[in-house]
């Protein structure tokens, strides 16, 4: 079911229902917090909308299931950045 949360929340996000959106990855997250394109797509989903913050926390917690995944490391590296520009 956890997968079907965090397509739902694509879904949400797509449609510009963010809140829903957020709620939705929360619950997918829940139920199963070791998936990877779950990880992937909410670091994509806060980065997409200015939460650099947030993207790191939930990359962060890919990369401790999976840390050699090279779309994780990708991402965390574009959070970073993201962050270091929104202090500067």
């Amino acid at each position: 079911f956890a997968e079907a949360w965090g397509n739902l929340a694509l879904l949400y996000d797509r449609i510009g229902k963010i809140s829903e959106a957020r709620k939705a990855f929360d619950k997918a997250y829940k139920l199963q917090p070791d998936l990877c394109n779950l990880a992937i797509n909410l670091g994509c989903f806060e980065l997409n909308h200015g939460n650099p913050e947030a993207a790191l926390r939930a990359i962060k917690a890919g990369l401790e299931y999976y840390p050699e995944n090279p779309r994780l490391k990708e991402l965390f590296e574009a959070a970073g950045k993201n962050r270091d520009e929104n202090y500067n």
